[in-house]
């Protein structure tokens, strides 16, 4: 077992751990430099956070796996993302829209927003995993890293020595996440896996749509987000346990664990999405049928149109039902009450009866109310509502703004308006923009800690190799060199 490596947790949760030490000899065929950590400014206010003692070698690419290392990111973590020299992550040319991105010196690029949206604060290091080089320094990082994630089919980084197997032998402490189409142990493992196919076998799309069209997809890649975010709570699990396990110091010299292999398969998470759609099926063996925007169980729970547009309602119990029916019979005349309301007394009985309800309730908004008059009644009597905004409604609303969903990283200090504007054309700005992080830690002070300050904008392609490579494994200039010469980063 290695002595003290960086992928060893038996500092974990003490004040030892804040400094790492690198072992000189990992195991027979992979030795790293013993050169001490040395923490950039970002490092050190990231111990403030609660992930700060944890490193992460991210092999993943696309969505899901660096969804998941960017929420690991925003909580701390150092994560180094491995991307293939010259090309990166696919996702970086997912576009339009690309946005210009500089760094320091003459480094530069045209980032995608899709790359942009799940790689904040991440190290960018380009390796080439088919070169020896490459592997060996792979193996390193391995060695000195707390977890690794992958998206690789099953069994093709086996002959880079980067399978689960090979990374448990260099570093016995690893928690080791696989996210493939169908898992590691299926009659499908082979094959491989997109949201858009797994929203299809899943189901999801056969509840998702009017009943009088074809199916619809989510409008956004919602697997990867859910398999990300399994992932994460996966990742977690399995550090809090190696925590708890050496917290007995009898254990802490024999705390190799058991059971570190991760493996998330992309179609099990969208079933796990199904949520009570799945469960009425295991109840009743009829599967759920679109219904629009309707809810199976719920009503109302509906678009509700308006004199000038549409707003949605989810009246979640009777009491809000209750306040719903008194706001909207404010307006209507004494001899002309709400009709049949003994068949909408319980939520079952709306459900039963949703059709006429609809009816009733629209034959009133449509004449009575614009959409911001009953928003605000209903907001008023706490009835769960909202207006059907676009994305970028839904940005610039004001609530958005409160809560700092958008994160702003400079990046173009000293560069002119006129040349701001030669790449953003209509839409200039001086920082890329993204979604914030809506996990929110408050003191006893009510004081909200800001995790935009902790983190950094989405890296510059091979950003930060030379960096990584000389305080991980004290890799010399000479080295460096040699390597971007053959190809190898």
């Amino acid at each position: 077992m290695m002595n003290n490596t960086l992928g060893s947790f038996h500092l974990i949760g003490t004040l030892q751990h804040s400094k790492r030490n690198y072992s000189t000899t990992t195991n027979q065929h992979h030795q790293t430099k013993d050169i001490g950590h040395i923490p950039s400014s970002t490092q050190i206010q990231k111990k403030e956070l609660p992930l700060s003692h944890l490193r992460v070698l991210d092999l993943s690419r696309v969505l899901a796996g660096p969804y998941c290392t960017q929420l690991l990111s925003d909580l701390g973590a150092t994560v180094i993302k491995i991307e293939p020299p010259k090309v990166g992550d696919d996702t970086r040319s997912w576009g339009p829209p690309f946005m210009r991105v500089e760094g320091e010196g003459n480094l530069h690029e045209n980032q995608s927003g899709y790359f942009q949206c799940a790689n904040r604060g991440k190290k960018s290091v380009t390796v080439n995993l088919k070169s020896k080089n490459g592997q060996q320094i792979l193996h390193k990082l391995v060695a000195n890293c707390d977890i690794l994630i992958e998206n690789f089919k099953v069994g093709s980084l086996e002959k880079f020595g980067l399978d689960y197997k090979s990374a448990k032998a260099i570093n016995p402490d690893i928690i080791y996440c696989s996210i493939t189409g169908f898992g590691q142990d299926s009659s499908k493992s082979h094959l491989p896996g997109y949201d858009f196919v797994m929203q299809a076998m899943s189901g999801v799309m056969s509840i998702t749509g009017d009943q009088n069209t074809s199916p619809f997809k989510v409008g956004v890649a919602i697997t990867d987000v859910i398999t990300g975010m399994y992932a994460a709570v996966g990742i977690l699990s399995k550090v809090i346990e190696k925590q708890r396990n050496l917290s007995n110091e009898e254990k802490a010299e024999n705390s190799i664990s058991t059971n570190d292999w991760i493996d998330l398969s992309l179609l099990d998470c969208n079933i796990a999405y199904l949520v009570n759609q799945a469960t009425n099926y295991l109840q009743t063996n009829n599967s759920p049928k679109r219904i629009g925007n309707r809810h199976p169980n719920i009503a109302p729970y509906d678009l509700i149109k308006c004199k000038n547009g549409d707003i949605v309602v989810a009246v979640g119990n009777d009491a809000q039902f209750q306040r719903f029916i008194s706001v909207i019979s404010s307006k209507i005349p004494l001899s002309a009450p709400f009709k049949d309301l003994d068949k909408f007394t319980t939520n079952a009985q709306r459900v039963a009866n949703r059709k006429q309800l609809l009816e009733q309730i629209e034959a009133i908004t449509t004449q009575y109310f614009t959409k911001e008059d009953l928003i605000n009644e209903l907001n008023k009597q706490e009835v769960p509502c909202g207006s059907v905004n676009t994305v970028g409604e839904a940005l610039s609303d004001a609530q958005i703004t409160e809560r700092n969903m958008i994160w702003t990283f400079d990046q173009q200090e000293g560069k002119s308006d006129e040349e701001i504007q030669k790449y953003h054309h209509d839409q200039p700005q001086t920082g890329v923009r993204t979604i914030g992080n809506p996990l929110r830690f408050i003191n006893e002070e009510h004081k909200v800690l800001n995790l935009k300050q902790y983190t950094t904008r989405p890296p510059i392609l091979s950003e930060h190799t030379e960096e990584i490579l000389k305080e991980i494994i004290g890799a010399s200039d000479e080295e460096i060199q040699a390597w971007r010469k053959e190809g190898t980063i």
